[in-house]
């Protein structure tokens, strides 16, 4: 199966921008439509209906969760599962501090538990540190009972690394949520500025040599002083990069 190539803004105005060109030039079209002696837009081919269906197609636009919702939705999900990390990192650290404590830092059984670098694994790497810590301490409860270690701390860490695991898919789904968000976003406006740039050409050629107040309204372009914003329904260049 070919994969679907990724989608590419081809305005280069904000949505925000293109919503509200979109709709000057709309109310342009419904004002020209009718117009005395044959001269509105209704001889150029247009319609109600066919202006209905351009405002149909920005209504969609406008309709879509934005990328700033997707953003906040990450920071919520990426705040979760770094809570659930520091708990995990700490339930390991105080289950290999009664291991270190009983057996010596240099023991072969303290080593089996891997968290030498417990402060800087990445998550999946946790995940996996802590699985085997919940084994390892399982093997050496009757020693480590000793220095307090129970039953009750190595089930409590289980039930941590299984809602930290969950949290880690919960984050992986919005991030794919957005993405997907963000290419039907860009598909929409496409779409929508298509029909308006065929608005816009069409009433240029309509009024050129009629009425030259009127062919000013649908010329597309930025307004004097401004330039185009990267805000096209793109992600945020800089959204809150979620831990490994």
């Amino acid at each position: 199966m070919t994969k679907k190539p990724e989608s590419v803004a081809r305005y280069t105005v904000g949505l925000d921008v293109l919503l509200q060109r979109g709709a000057n030039l709309l109310a342009a079209g419904r004002r020209d439509l009718a117009m005395p002696n044959n001269l509105g837009l209704s001889a150029f081919g247009y319609d109600a209906k066919k202006l209905d269906a351009i405002e149909a197609a920005g209504e969609v636009v406008s309709g879509l969760p934005t990328d700033e919702e997707y953003v906040g939705a990450l920071t919520e999900k990426t705040a979760v599962k770094d809570a659930l990390a520091t708990q995990l990192r700490n339930q390991v650290g105080e289950i290999v501090a009664r291991a270190s404590s009983f057996y010596g830092d240099s023991s072969g059984r303290v080593r089996r538990y891997g968290a030498e670098r417990l402060a800087k694994m990445t998550d999946g790497q946790l995940w996996q540190c802590a699985k085997r810590a919940a084994r390892v301490a399982t093997s050496q409860l009757t020693d480590l009972a000793d220095k307090g270690l129970t039953a009750q701390h190595i089930a409590d860490l289980t039930v941590t690394n299984i809602a930290f695991d969950t949290a880690r898919d919960a984050q992986d789904d919005i991030i794919r949520e957005r993405d997907i968000a963000t290419q039907e976003r860009i598909d929409a406006a496409n779409a929508y500025f298509a029909l308006l740039q065929t608005l816009a050409a069409d009433g240029q050629a309509h009024f050129m040599s009629r009425d030259e107040a009127r062919y000013n309204d649908y010329v597309w372009e930025p307004a004097p002083g401004t330039s185009p914003t990267d805000d096209n329904g793109a992600p945020d260049p800089t959204p809150p990069t979620p831990t490994p």
